[in-house]
């Protein structure tokens, strides 16, 4: 649910939850979308206060859920997508213990690009893997970011083509892949 264009209201949740009790759904966690955005490897943006009231409202929805749809007592509110929330663990925190539940935090699926990093580190064969991955990637841009355009925000112009990356030294590839300013 987090991958929408909207954030879903407490009472939209619900319903959610009680169709997913009707449907007998094994259920452990949830994702609702919240107000702001979580893009991937940069800190939340958004109104910090709004998320706070937005995670709070659906924690006690999902504690009302446990006990009026008999759904499991260990259903976590899941903070999904993007990377670094660094300025929302203290109000996750805070309404975790006010609502005694647990939660569960999702980070971006990027170890990939560590290694993809590593591989252009060691040199040789690694490199060269490297520049073909990103040559690759390059050309399919739209095709791949389409399904993230909710949790990402790409300046294209900003990319350097294949040409440019094919010609780096590994260290330049780790430079550039680890500052992520170019």
């Amino acid at each position: 649910m987090d991958e929408t264009d909207r954030p879903q209201r407490s009472l939209e949740l619900l319903i959610i939850l009680a169709a997913l009790a009707d449907e007998k759904i094994p259920l452990q966690t949830i994702a609702p979308k919240f107000s702001g955005r979580f893009n991937k490897g940069v800190d939340y943006v958004g109104d910090v206060k709004q998320f706070e009231k937005e995670f709070n409202d659906d924690l006690a929805v999902i504690a009302f859920a446990i006990k009026q749809y008999r759904l499991p007592f260990t259903l976590k509110l899941s903070v999904h997508s993007g990377s670094d929330k660094f300025s929302l663990y203290e109000p996750i925190r805070n309404a975790l213990k006010k609502f005694d539940a647990g939660v569960h935090i999702k980070t971006a699926g990027t170890t990939w690009l560590e290694e993809l990093i590593g591989l252009a580190e060691a040199g040789g064969d690694g490199l060269q893997i490297a520049r073909e991955i990103y040559a690759y990637a390059i050309g399919h841009v739209d095709e791949f970011c389409a399904p993230y355009a909710s949790v990402i925000d790409i300046d294209k112009a900003r990319l350097p083509g294949a040409a440019a990356v094919n010609a780096w030294t590994s260290r330049e590839f780790v430079f550039r892949s680890a500052s992520r300013s170019d």
